[in-house]
Parts: structure tokens; C-alpha cells; sequence
């Protein structure tokens, strides 16, 4: 994200109405990334197929890039995913692209 000051940033991670939320990463004019190296978990139930234990229903979940609490906790942007793509015991790599969120009129979002 381009920002033209210093900003201060989380993730949250959501499902139903269980939230874990990241520390807090700072952007600045010339610092475009940030990078959330932290193991956050929300427990939920995933009915899994005792052939192939892969998961059998969709659990929908979501990533919400906010500004942090101080900042006014505004949400910029986001990402729905499907827990079902990811497997028991199973360490897989993914790239989500962020949609902006409709109240940020405060900073650009460019997937």
C-alpha cells in the first residue's frame, strides 16, 4: 500500500463472529509492505471426509486490513477465503488479492 504518511496497521482474521487480531506493522512513505510473520488461530469445526480428510463443507472466512485502534481502526481493505481449501496437517502457500472496503476514503487500494 502507498501511503503518504506514516501508518500504522493490523489484520484481522474473522469467521462468524470470532476475530484474532495481528500486532501492529507500521507503513511509512518510503516502507510500502508489511510483513505479518505471526501465528494467530481462531478454533472452528471442519467436518473432514475420512477418505481423502479433505474438509466436506465450505467454512468462509475473512482478512481485514485496518488501521490500528489509535488510528481510528478504520477498515482499508479485505479478502474473503474458504478454509476448505486448505488441508489437515497441511502447509500451503497462498496469494490473496485485497478489495477495498467501502468506508475507506482514506487511502488507495490497489489489489
Amino acid at each position: 500500500m502507498k501511503v503518504t504518511e506514516k501508518t500504522s496497521l493490523n489484520v484481522i482474521w474473522s469467521r462468524g463472529k470470532k476475530k484474532a487480531r495481528t500486532h501492529t506493522k507500521v507503513l511509512s512513505t518510503t516502507l510500502d509492505k508489511a510483513i505479518f510473520d505471526e501465528k494467530f488461530q481462531i478454533n472452528t469445526l471442519i467436518e473432514l471426509d475420512p477418505f481423502t480428510n479433505k474438509p466436506v463443507i465450505q467454512k468462509m472466512s475473512k482478512f481485514t486490513v485496518c488501521l490500528d485502534k489509535e488510528s481510528g481502526g478504520l477498515e482499508l481493505a479485505e479478502v474473503d477465503f474458504n478454509m476448505f481449501d486448505f488441508n489437515f496437517k497441511e502447509y500451503k502457500m497462498h496469494k490473496f488479492l485485497l478489495n477495498k472496503c467501502e468506508g475507506n476514503d482514506r487511502i488507495p487500494i490497489d489489489p
